[in-house]
């Protein structure tokens, strides 16, 4: 995770917005996919396989979130 921040850099304006939007959907995906396995039998494959896809949509929603956070800034408290 540490070679990620190291080769961060700032997204440009248009792009940054193309990701909040992508981030929006892959959030609504995961919400929607969470539901679904909730209802599913503990053991199935078909659950098997949503929970691998609930992790890919995970990794994917952490990539988009850390590249539309600024460079140089680790966390900041409100």
């Amino acid at each position: 995770m540490a070679r990620v921040r190291d080769q961060h850099q700032e997204l440009p304006p248009l792009l940054a917005v193309e990701v909040r939007g992508r981030l929006s959907l892959l959030v609504r995906n995961r919400h929607e996919l969470l539901k679904q396995i909730n209802r599913m039998a503990p053991r199935s494959m078909r659950r098997l396989a949503a929970e691998r896809d609930l992790a890919r949509l995970t990794h994917e929603i952490i990539a988009a979130d850390l590249a539309l956070r600024p460079v140089g800034r680790k966390g900041t408290k409100s």
